[in-house]
């Protein structure tokens, strides 16, 4: 779970998803080689992705009590470790999370995430510092009843990509600047 890919496709990251001993697996394309580091994380995993700008690969758990913990693999230091960076939190106003989903940068760095019918988006924070602190995540776009979003990614256009079950499984692409859902096949 928790696949992210970084800006250009070099590199492909992922963590096991069993009891609290972890595997982060980053593979280099260039060098056809992946690395394996193990780690402790009392949590499961289910979404990832990479940040464009700084390259840093974020991933994070389930729902739990509406929030949903968020990690940042840490590559600058010795040994290499994740390290919580805060606990997404729908905004007031906002619907509460669902228990699918998945997560994905825009261009410009912006965290976007999908928990069922909903999609959300927040502000990661800029340093990797251990912190549980609330990030606001602001719903933005509602799907509709019974959509459940399992994974998201982004189109030419700046258009969003849900795959959804829930009502059929299907391709849901949402003009997210427009607000709208363009086309559902």
């Amino acid at each position: 779970n928790g696949l992210g890919i970084s800006s250009g496709g070099q590199y492909a990251y992922t963590v096991t998803n069993n009891s609290s001993s972890k595997t982060l697996a980053k593979h280099d394309r260039v060098t056809d080689t992946t690395t394996q580091t193990s780690f402790t994380l009392n949590s499961p995993v289910l979404r990832g992705a990479v940040h464009p700008i700084t390259g840093v690969y974020y991933f994070a758990s389930s729902t739990s009590n509406n929030s949903i913990s968020l990690y940042a693999w840490n590559e600058n230091v010795t040994p290499q470790d994740a390290v919580q960076v805060g606990t997404l939190r729908p905004t007031s106003g906002s619907s509460g999370f669902g228990s699918n989903g998945d997560m994905a940068f825009s261009a410009s760095g912006q965290l976007v995430l999908v928990a069922d019918r909903y999609i959300y988006s927040a502000d990661v924070p800029d340093e990797l510092t251990s912190s549980t602190a609330t990030i606001d995540a602001k719903q933005v776009h509602d799907m509709g009843a019974g959509v459940q979003g399992n994974g998201i990614a982004f189109g030419n256009l700046g258009h969003i990509f849900v795959s959804a079950s829930g009502g059929g499984n299907r391709i849901i692409e949402v003009d997210l600047p427009r607000g709208v859902t363009v086309n559902s096949t």
